[in-house]
């Protein structure tokens, strides 16, 4: 061992690998200077040393790092697009010969649909019989509107009877229409909707309307009527 430089002994040179390389650090050390330091500091020495190793030669983590859309740019496009669509489709303009031929068109199907509601007056029963009433207000001493009332038999009451009487009532400016069963109970109406319920009359030669037991729909601008929840 006299053939190795005095350098390579050295106490410097071996720490300098247990930081560069720990393996021969560690050799150095128990070659060289085995005798120098205990056991315990050896192996605190050589524990160091590895972890110094092994953290140097683990791969750094790679962070991922998402980028937010801007979502206003999103925004703004969708705008853009729909002002392009609206600009590009200008509303149409009549002629005056046009709007003549429109105008007198809207009258003929005026007149056509009164006399469809006149017609239908004379053969539906519950147009027939209709009894247009003053509504008065809470106690009785003005009239706030009108109501309808309508005898009927619930057995005859089919889809077309129905469809005509509810076009009929949506021409008119009632308050409120009921077709009266005369049992105690019949069909109070809501726009649509035909609640089948108890009647009980009132002070002021009006109605009053109980809980809802059953309904149909009358659609007459479809010409159809749901009876699926109606009994």
């Amino acid at each position: 061992m006299n053939n190795v430089p005095n350098f390579i002994k050295s106490e410097w040179f071996m720490l300098l690998f247990m930081i560069l390389f720990a393996p021969v650090g560690i050799a150095l050390l128990f070659y060289f200077h085995n005798d120098k330091y205990g056991n315990v500091l050896k192996i605190t020495i050589c524990i160091l040393s590895t972890m110094v190793l092994i953290s140097r030669c683990t791969p750094a983590k790679v962070v991922e790092k998402r980028v937010e859309v801007d979502k206003p740019m999103v925004t703004v496009n969708v705008t853009k697009t729909v002002t392009e669509i609206v600009t590009v489709t200008p509303e149409p303009t009549l002629t005056e010969e046009e709007q003549i031929a429109y105008d007198k068109k809207q009258d003929e199907q005026i007149k056509e649909n009164d006399k469809r509601l006149a017609e239908a007056e004379k053969e539906n029963p519950l147009i027939k019989g209709m009894q247009e009433r003053p509504m008065m207000n809470g106690i009785g001493t003005e009239r706030i509107g009108t109501y309808s009332r309508s005898l009927g038999v619930k057995e005859l009451l089919t889809d077309d009877v129905l469809i005509e009487f509810d076009k009929y009532i949506n021409s008119k400016d009632f308050k409120y229409s009921f077709i009266d069963f005369n049992d105690g109970t019949g069909i109070h109406i809501v726009g649509a909707m035909y609640s089948y319920c108890k009647i009980t009359k009132g002070n002021n030669n009006d109605y009053n309307f109980g809980e809802t037991i059953s309904y149909l729909i009358v659609d007459s601008e479809n010409n159809k009527v749901d009876r699926s929840n109606y009994k």
